[in-house]
């Protein structure tokens, strides 16, 4: 099943002038400086993620080496999406704390917060503009959704699709990947990103879903039922060349490009529906992105998913459950982009017991 909550219902500084600096030494000392100061940066990556201590949905945030856990809503009944502007400076996400889910768009330190909807139903599948000026989303029931787009301020709402849902911008902003079921079947289409001159991608009778633009703009990873169970599949940005990149019997979902577009990463559900959130097995893999050298990341009895790659592509951050009893919670943790170096993030508490906390997303 598509991954939507619903549709249709190296920092350069320190490097100074190591050029110029002629003694063996003296360069080495350069770059472990530079390293150094690569690796502070790293650690104070902000995380924003979703957690729920007393019951009530919020917003947080939380820097890559553990410190500086921050609250950035309280009592906004916050659905667990949080998306970043793609300068770092915004934070946009959805709430229902009125009944309808609404879209709020504020600043990193949770200053300057504004409603951008209200009134028209539930929104969902929220995407920035790669220029952060717009936001595109769907709305606004669950017998017909369609795609719209909103100023970051709010004004400017304007349809650019029917009966569709899930968009994705294309790196150079001129496109929008989406899914609908105009023609009986979830396929994945694209049009210009002011709704004009939409085409059909895929033609399968089994789902296409979660559409994931390569970091150049050439290509669309995606996952596909079309052969009776959910892999991983690659075609170019106009449809063409569509060919299977995993084989197995799990349901393999939500691919993710890393940032330099040579990896994939997903999800792979390999003993229960992967709709049963945090039951089962699920793991993580990484493959190279012609679907060679796939690796399991993880390898665990536990639930292991919503990866999220750093954007230095070195580190994954992900939710766990290892604890599938009534007591047992989804917990953030970290780990090398091989798999190594992994740790739990210190989690949001409440009454002295760790509350659930999932979907990371981190700042660019």
């Amino acid at each position: 099943m598509a991954d939507k909550q619903s549709f249709f219902c190296s920092s350069r500084s320190s490097l100074f002038s190591c050029a110029a600096v002629l003694a063996a030494g003296a360069l080495a000392a350069c770059t472990a400086a530079s390293e150094s100061a690569r690796q502070s940066a790293a650690n104070g990556a902000r995380i924003a993620f979703h957690s729920d201590p007393g019951g009530q949905d919020d917003l947080f945030v939380i820097n890559a080496n553990g410190r500086k856990l921050r609250r950035l809503t309280t009592g906004l009944e916050q659905i667990a999406t949080a998306l970043w502007s793609p300068d770092g400076r915004r934070i946009a996400f959805l709430a229902r704390p009125t009944g309808h889910a609404d879209i709020y768009v504020m600043d990193a330190d949770a200053s300057r917060r504004k409603r951008l909807t209200g009134g028209q139903g539930d929104h969902y599948d929220l995407a920035w503009s790669p220029d952060g000026d717009q936001l595109a989303f769907s709305c606004c029931n669950e017998t017909e959704q369609d795609i719209s787009v909103v100023a970051a301020d709010g004004t400017d709402r304007e349809r650019r699709a029917r009966n569709a849902g899930l968009p994705s911008w294309s790196p150079d902003g001129q496109l929008i990947a989406f899914l609908s079921i105009r023609d009986g079947d979830v396929e994945i289409y694209v049009m210009q990103a002011d709704g004009s001159d939409q085409r059909r991608l895929t033609r399968s009778r089994g789902e296409d879903a979660n559409a994931a633009w390569s970091p150049d703009g050439r290509r669309l990873v995606f996952n596909s039922h079309r052969d009776g169970n959910d892999e991983i599949y690659l075609m170019q940005a106009d449809g063409s060349g569509q060919r299977r990149l995993t084989t197995s019997k799990a349901s393999d979902q939500q691919p993710r490009w890393s940032p330099d577009g040579t990896q994939i990463l997903f999800t792979s559900f390999r003993k229960r529906d992967p709709l049963l959130r945090g039951v089962g097995n699920a793991e993580i893999v990484v493959m190279h992105a012609d679907g060679s050298r796939k690796m399991n990341l993880t390898r665990s009895r536990f639930w292991e998913g919503d990866p999220a790659w750093s954007p230095d592509g070195r580190r994954i951050a992900f939710a766990v459950r290892r604890d599938f009893g009534p007591r047992g919670t989804f917990q953030l943790a970290l780990m090398n982009s091989d798999g190594s170096g992994r740790r739990t993030l210190p989690s949001v508490q409440y009454a002295g017991r760790p509350a659930n906390n999932c979907c990371p997303a981190w700042a660019p």
